[in-house]
């Protein structure tokens, strides 16, 4: 955890020129000092910035991190990407995704190719990046190494000091395609706006206090700005499908459509859970379902969900059934 020192930023550490010169030891316990308490800030980066928020269920208000960095990105699709502080403007649509949560320790070779051929847009990965700064950071170059922009969405079981020393390990060429999901506010595509929220509601399912989290305060920012840029109903990209927000509690609506990690019993009309991208079967729902990639497309009349992508072995993209 990133601690303040009281007081640090009225300290005067400039070396004085008048008859009495700070003794050596002093000037080395001071110079130690700065040294130390910028190293823990640097060691949570993002989690260190925003605040903790403390009750029964402690977490970091990571909806509140400060915005990305501008920039513009081509796609070898030729598609253009603007990238403002707060949104990600993505030009005309149907913007083409792959969605899906993480699965550390797991080769992606197969997988990545039979997502890469489908020539995606985007890549969006809800949570499950993983606890130690080395297994989040191979899950993030392999994801990366597909090759579209990567929207990453932590989730509310994923420790934000250990995903910040990860990112701060990519490469720069890398960390160009990465957009970061507490810092980005929305998605924009043609007439469309999808909210993004990262983390756990209320801080529900946060598995310590250095996992994301948010409230429906946090959220108003984000949706006044998606709003915006449509005069359609705003779509989600959140990690929990619970407290996404019209109702009493949160600011979108419960029944806002979009895509999510988690529960398996948000899915229906519009609303979709993603699983894993590798491993073994996982259960969802009803059933088992194989690790995958889902397919989507943002069009101007919303989200529209065209199938499965498996890995390369298989063969093919299992598609929904007709109805």
């Amino acid at each position: 955890m990133a601690l303040r020192q009281p007081g640090l930023e009225r300290a005067d550490f400039s070396m004085p020129f008048g008859p009495k010169p700070v003794r050596p030891a002093i000037m080395r316990s001071r110079v130690f000092l700065l040294l130390f308490s910028a190293s823990l800030f640097a060691g949570c980066g993002g989690c260190g910035g925003v605040p903790a928020r403390e009750g029964a269920r402690p977490y970091r208000a990571c909806l509140l991190e400060s915005g990305e960095t501008p920039r513009t990105l081509e796609t070898k699709g030729g598609r253009r990407i603007e990238i403002e502080e707060r949104l990600a403007h993505f030009g005309s649509a149907p913007l083409r995704i792959a969605a899906f949560r993480g699965a550390p320790g797991h080769a992606l070779d197969e997988m990545g190719e039979s997502v890469r051929e489908e020539r995606v847009d985007l890549l969006l990965l809800l949570g499950s990046l993983g606890r130690e700064r080395r297994e989040i950071q191979q899950l993030l170059e392999a994801v990366l190494a597909i090759g579209p922009p990567l929207l990453l969405i932590p989730g509310g079981d994923d420790s934000l000091k250990e995903l910040d020393r990860a990112i701060g390990s990519l490469d720069e060429e890398a960390r160009k395609r990465l957009l970061d999901g507490r810092r980005l506010h929305a998605v924009i595509a043609a007439e469309r706006a999808v909210v993004v929220v990262p983390g756990a509601p209320d801080g529900r399912f946060a598995y310590n206090d250095d996992a994301c989290g948010y409230r429906s305060s946090d959220l108003k920012e984000r949706i006044a700005r998606g709003k915006k840029h449509t005069s359609r109903p705003l779509a989600l990209f959140a990690w929990a499908a619970e407290g996404g927000a019209n109702d009493a509690r949160t600011p979108i609506g419960a029944e806002a459509e979009g895509i999510f990690a988690f529960p398996a019993a948000a899915s229906g009309p519009g609303r979709w859970t993603v699983g894993p991208i590798a491993g073994e079967p996982y259960f969802s729902g009803n059933g088992y379902r194989p690790a995958s990639a889902s397919l989507f497309h943002l069009e101007t009349d919303g989200l529209r969900y065209l199938g499965e992508i498996l890995r390369r072995e298989e063969a093919r993209m299992v598609r929904p059934a007709k109805p």
